[in-house]
């Protein structure tokens, strides 16, 4: 699993520098920094036009809005659907935002429709989403666990579309879980403005339109390989690889996740097809979940070959289905994979029909797909789940 367990005392230590105590010191804000730097002259500036407006709250579950104070003592109990804790860290020429609590993974939406703009990734920002709407004015949010897939610079959203969730990438998070959000006219972040009543005023029922699912943690590899427990090459239909490659435990410090270290089989020129099983293909070793959900998986690598992707294998009462194939997204950065099971467009893998006929399924594998490539493919997969619809 990916959540570093950050000591309390850190943590408090954060949270008090960030509080609006008179004698605060200034932060220097690397994100203000950072961002002015990226406004670049292919993003042209216009006069900002009418007042700002937020449609939709940013994050849709639990949290807490502002200077966190549940962290004092370690608890999150304040978090909530609703505003009850809502406060402004805003610090005018120093914290040039709202940071919004919440746990890892939480659906962000975007706040008002526009086209995106400086999305991606920078060192201090980290997984970074910009709207920019048809008035001028800038809503920016960052340190994203990943950015939803499709969102791309030149991408017209609306209110309300997902487009990444809540994490702790980039440097300026201080390694702590938050969204930052900031809201600013005429593409110069430092004329930004206090959201916060804007924020208010939506921060209603947010956990009401994405009602928190129900959750089966397949594998999270918090403390070994899981159902994971064969060699990549143990499936007899795995091709191209070399009988070196592995699939292992990888640890650094509190992040754990299955490393796959993928090696070329030489003597073969015929495309890959890994086939991770899990429990070995048996179903009766696997935690069975309903199909009326999706499974969600993250993957992290930045040397797959072009064309790769990645696909699931599911056990049902007359055989193995295959889902759709996903383009592996090949930057660096973690990214989530979600195969929903409502909409199955698949095919049969063996003794099925391609279609998921039975009520109550299991995981029978991760397959990554590449073309057939030189040297090895160095991929990490975390938190293998099931979520209910």
């Amino acid at each position: 699993m990916r959540k570093n367990h950050v000591l309390i005392v850190m943590l408090v230590l954060f949270m008090a520098s960030c509080s609006k105590n008179n004698d605060q010191q200034p932060k220097n804000d690397p994100v203000k920094e950072q961002h002015n730097s990226e406004q670049v002259p292919d993003d042209p500036k216009e006069e900002t036009s009418g007042a700002a407006k937020i449609d939709v709250y940013p994050v849709r579950g639990l949290h807490n809005t502002g200077y966190d104070r549940s962290l004092d003592g370690g608890s999150r109990a304040s978090w909530n659907c609703n505003r009850g804790s809502s406060n402004s860290d805003f610090v005018a020429g120093d914290h040039l935002g709202i940071d919004i609590w919440a746990a890892e993974g939480t659906p962000v939406a975007a706040t008002v429709g526009g086209t995106l703009t400086l999305t991606g990734w920078s060192d201090y920002s980290g997984n970074k989403v910009t709207i920019k709407t048809s008035t001028g004015w800038y809503h920016f949010f960052c340190h994203l666990k990943s950015i939803a897939s499709g969102m791309v610079n030149g991408k017209v959203v609306k209110a309300g579309d997902i487009i990444g969730y809540v994490g702790k990438t980039g440097t300026a998070s201080n390694g702590v879980v938050h969204l930052h959000y900031s809201l600013y006219p005429d593409g110069v972040y430092n004329n930004a403005i206090n959201p916060w009543s804007l924020l208010y005023a939506k921060e209603l029922n947010v956990c009401s339109t994405t009602p928190t699912p129900t959750i089966k943690v397949l594998d999270d590899f918090a403390n070994g390989v899981g159902h994971f427990n064969t060699s990549p090459t143990y499936s007899g239909s795995t091709t191209g690889i070399a009988a070196s490659s592995t699939a292992t435990h990888y640890v650094s410090g509190s992040s754990t996740h299955l490393l796959l270290t993928l090696n070329d089989n030489t003597s073969v020129t015929t495309p890959w097809k890994v086939r991770m099983l899990s429990a070995e293909g048996t179903p009766a070793g696997n935690t069975s979940f309903s199909k009326n959900g999706i499974v969600k998986l993250w993957l992290k690598t930045a040397n797959a070959a072009s064309g790769s992707t990645v696909q699931i294998y599911v056990d049902d009462s007359d055989g193995t289905e295959g889902s759709a194939t996903l383009n592996v997204i090949n930057d660096g950065a973690w990214h989530g994979y979600i195969f929903d099971l409502t909409t199955w467009n698949g095919v049969n893998v063996s003794g099925g029909n391609g279609v998921l006929n039975a009520s109550t399924l299991t995981l029978d594998a991760i397959v990554l797909n590449s073309p057939n490539r030189s040297g090895t493919w160095t991929a990490y997969i975390d938190d293998v789940e099931w979520q209910s619809k």
